[in-house]
């Protein structure tokens, strides 16, 4: 009981810290740590929320297995010998703290609600520094972290899901100071907080790729505005051979991140390339919630127009005509909301011309994070899951069109 508390504690406390710089979020986190405790009460108590009786149990009985019953220095030395090398590490993070207070189930949902609640406060952050202070789109769209379905559910569970979500936010916060500042150290935390997802789930790898493109473009155009043009190619030449240790090195992480090297980058040709990516994915295309089997690709060719149309089944399935089971409604009710939301952007496609650099790094990394995620998934199960890990970037850059068709529509 004394667990409980205390878990449930830091929480409060960290609201508390929180509203004493910006009280105006502090009323969302609210309502967010209310919102999540009565999930957890109805997971705990009563029926189980999507993925509560499989994943989550599944990582939380690993954390015991994995040495929860071990005293912290021998579970460290485990951890250091065994867990960076397996899937599991997040089970690992959590025997650490079964090793000091226990086996309680409640203590990781309640860490996992905690980095929820940060991802909330990062998201109202994140918010004002790309839309100039606006403080009312920003509570908005920390509204929005909160409350959105797919986000709310894993936010309550012992899974990788919120930390996930936690450090790509964090990491987003640290470029997009970078972007303002130019200054090297944000640069370098962007980076460090983005390393995490090798150990929690490696495709968010795509993250750091981008970070450094988008590094070496801003120093570019720092430099030729800084120079005359024709000095500009002699500064090129200068950091000619850093462009090459950099491209080596993207490479090389692509070809090694889940997801991406699936696509057998190293084929030796393109219809090989589409051989291998069929095998690959047609395993994932099992059960009521698989996506249609026209979707896999047999040739290069197809492999190319299917990839939009993949990205919209990931986006907006299950579709109403997919409806199978009672299960399947809560994910057919956030794909809705999500797919009128990607359509707003798309069809604001005449704005991108006016966004700021933020904001262009923000649609990059959705894109990015979106064709990863959706030519690496198979069934709407799953994608569920993984637009908890991402899908708030899409909210964030259609937020100013949604507040203020809702503030329209209160003043009708």
């Amino acid at each position: 009981m004394l667990n409980v508390l205390f878990f449930s504690s830091i929480n409060f406390l960290l609201i508390i810290i929180i509203s004493y710089y910006y009280k105006n979020v502090s009323i969302v986190l609210v309502y967010a740590l209310i919102s999540k405790l009565f999930l957890v009460i109805i997971n705990n108590y009563f029926f189980y929320i999507i993925d509560g009786n499989m994943d989550a149990l599944s990582f939380e009985r690993k954390a015991w297995e994995y040495g929860g019953y071990l005293d912290t220095h021998q579970l460290i030395n485990k951890l250091i010998s065994e867990g960076f090398h397996t899937t599991y590490f997040y089970s690992y993070f959590c025997a650490l703290f079964y090793s000091f207070f226990g086996r309680n189930i409640f203590i990781l949902q309640s860490l996992s609600i905690f980095v929820s609640l940060m991802s909330i406060y990062l998201v109202y952050l994140i918010s004002l520094k790309i839309f100039d202070e606006n403080k009312k789109i920003s509570l908005f769209n920390s509204f929005l972290s909160a409350s959105i379905l797919s986000i709310f559910n894993y936010s309550v569970l012992s899974m990788r899901e919120p930390y996930v979500l936690m450090f790509l936010l964090l990491s987003l916060y640290f470029f997009l100071n970078y972007i303002q500042n130019l200054k090297l150290r944000y640069f370098i935390l962007a980076i460090i907080f983005s390393l995490p997802h090798y150990f929690l789930h490696a495709p968010m790898l795509i993250t750091l790729v981008i970070y450094i493109i988008y590094f070496i473009y801003l120093n570019i155009r720092f430099l030729s505005s800084k120079f005359k043009l024709k000095y500009l190619f002699l500064s090129l030449i200068i950091i000619f051979p850093t462009l090459l240790l950099f491209t080596d090195f993207l490479y090389y992480l692509l070809i090694k991140v889940p997801y991406i090297n699936e696509f057998a980058l190293k084929s030796q040709n393109l219809d090989q390339f589409a051989y291998n990516y069929k095998n690959n994915i047609i395993l994932k295309h099992k059960g009521l919630a698989s996506f249609p089997l026209f979707l896999i690709p047999y040739n290069f060719i197809e492999f190319i127009y299917l990839t939009p149309i993949r990205a919209i089944y990931f986006i907006g399935s299950p579709f109403i005509w997919e409806l199978k089971k009672f299960d399947h409604i809560i994910p057919f009710i956030d794909s809705s909301f999500v797919l009128i939301c990607f359509t707003l952007l798309v069809f604001e496609i005449n704005k991108f011309k006016h966004y700021n650099k933020m904001q262009t790094l923000i649609l990059i990394l959705l894109i990015s994070l979106l064709l990863v995620y959706s030519l690496g998934t198979g069934n709407f199960g799953t994608a569920f899951r993984h637009k908890s890990k991402f899908i708030i970037l899409l909210f964030i850059l259609v937020s100013p069109s949604l507040f203020n068709f809702l503030k329209f529509k209160k003043n009708e």
